[in-house]
C-alpha cells in the first residue's frame, strides 16, 4: 500500500504525541525525585511568551527540573520534548539521517576527517574489508585482523549511540577460525575500529573508557558555530563513555570554555554535581588539542549538508589529536548540556526560534 503525504503526517503525528508523554512521563520523575519546588507565576508567564505561540505543546516541567540543577530560572532553557519533536526535526532531514549516521560509511563520508583506523565492516550482510572497501569472506577478514594482532574495537554501526553494543576483542587470544565465528555472530551491520590512545588529562578521569567531548555544531547562515563543548566521562570499569545498566545511562559531564578550559563542577546525568578535582582535574586545566578540535568538527559538518545541528563526539589521543569517534544526527541530547552550559543555544536562541516564524 502506497504511504501517501496524509498518512505520513498522520504517523509523525503519533509519534510526537507518543514521545512527548515519555517525556514528560521522564521529567516528572526527576522532579519527584529531586523534590523540585514548583516555578513561580512570573517565571511560568515568561514561559508562557517564549514558548506557547509557537509549540502549544510545552509544559513548564523541564523549566521546573532545569532551574532545581542550575539553580536559577532562564526562560531560554529547551524544553526537551519541544527540542527533539519539533525543533531538531525541522533543523534536520531526519529521513536520510539513518543513512548518513551509519558509522561504517565515516570514511568515505568524512575522508578528510580524522578517525579511528577502519579494519572492516559488515554492510547490511556485505562483510567489507578496511584500506578500500573491498569484498571479503569472515576468514579472511578473521586472518587480516589475526596478522594486524591485538585490541580492536567493534560496534553496531547504524541504530545505536552513546556507546550502546559497543565490544572490546582480542585478535591474539584466540584462533582465526574462532574469531570467524565469533564475527559472524555481529549480525548485518557492524564496525570494527582500532584502539584510540587517550590523552592522560580525559585518562584522569576514568582510565577504562574512551572519554570523549561532545561539540554540538550549528549551522548559521554559510558557515558553522560551536554551540557549546562538554567532556563526557564514563564510570570505572566501563569501555565507553557512557556505561548501561538495564535501560538506564551512567557517566559524568564537565563543561568546556570557548577557551578550552575545564569548568571546576561536574555533574552526573541525573544532575548531582560534584568538584572536579574529586575527579582527579586541577582547577584551571586546559583541554589539549581543543582549537583541532573545534576545527575538525566544524570542517565535518560542512560535509553533512541535510543537517544543521550535529552533536560530534571526539576523542584526544596521547599527542593531544583530535579523532572523531562519532556524530550524532537523530538525538544529540540537550539535558546533560544544558545543565553545564546553560540553555543550549547560547548566543543563537533567537535565530534557532526565528526559523519558526
Amino acid at each position: 500500500m502506497e504511504v501517501t503525504p496524509l498518512m505520513k503526517h498522520a504517523i509523525a503525528e503519533a509519534k510526537r504525541r507518543h514521545g512527548y508523554r515519555v517525556s514528560q512521563k521522564m521529567v516528572r520523575a526527576l522532579i519527584n525525585g529531586h523534590q523540585a519546588p514548583d516555578l513561580i507565576y512570573s517565571e511560568k508567564r515568561e514561559i508562557d511568551r517564549v514558548w506557547r505561540a509557537r509549540f502549544p505543546r510545552a509544559t513548564y516541567s523541564w523549566h521546573r527540573w532545569y532551574r532545581q540543577v542550575s539553580g536559577c530560572f532562564d526562560a531560554k532553557y529547551i524544553p526537551n520534548d519541544v527540542f527533539q519533536y519539533d525543533i531538531l526535526p525541522h533543523l534536520n532531514d531526519l529521513e536520510f539521517a539513518e543513512a548518513w549516521a551509519d558509522k561504517s560509511c565515516y570514511p568515505r563520508f568524512l575522508p578528510n576527517i580524522k578517525q579511528p583506523d577502519f579494519l572492516g565492516c559488515c554492510i547490511h550482510g556485505t562483510l567489507l574489508g578496511g584500506g578500500g572497501y573491498h569484498r571479503e569472506t569472515y576468514d579472511s577478514l578473521a586472518r587480516s585482523l589475526a596478522e594486524r594482532g591485538g585490541f580492536f574495537i567493534v560496534k553496531p554501526s547504524v541504530g545505536t549511540c552513546s556507546g550502546a553494543g559497543v565490544r572490546l576483542m582480542n585478535s591474539e587470544s584466540s584462533t582465526p577460525e574462532i574469531l570467524s565465528k565469533e564475527l559472524k555472530k555481529l549480525g548485518s551491520n557492524w564496525v570494527a575500529q582500532g584502539l584510540v590512545s587517550q590523552h592522560p588529562l580525559l585518562a584522569k578521569l576514568n582510565a577504562s573508557s574512551c572519554n570523549i567531548v561532545r561539540l554540538n555544531t550549528l549551522r548559521v547562515g554559510g558557515g558553522i558555530e560551536v554551540l557549546n563543548s562538554t567532556v563526557r566521562f564514563g564510570i570505572p570499569g566501563s569501555l565507553t563513555d557512557v556505561s548501561h545498566d538495564g535501560n538506564r545511562e551512567l557517566f559524568f559531564v564537565i563543561g568546556v570554555s570557548p577557551e578550552g578550559v575545564l569548568s571546576e563542577i561536574v555533574y552526573d546525568n541525573y544532575g548531582n554535581r560534584s568538584a572536579s578535582e574529586d575527579h582527579g582535574i586541577a582547577s584551571g586545566s586546559v583541554l589539549p588539542g581543543y582549537r583541532d578540535m573545534v576545527a575538525l568538527a566544524c570542517d565535518a559538518h560542512k560535509e553533512l549538508h541535510r543537517f544543521d545541528l550535529v552533536g560530534f563526539d571526539i576523542a584526544i589521543d596521547g599527542s593531544s589529536t583530535p579523532i572523531l569517534i562519532e556524530y550524532n544526527l537523530t538525538a544529540p541530547g540537550i539535558s546533560y548540556y544544558q545543565y553545564v552550559h546553560g540553555p543550549f543555544f547560547g548566543d543563537y536562541f533567537e535565530d534557532v526560534l526565528s526559523r519558526f516564524v
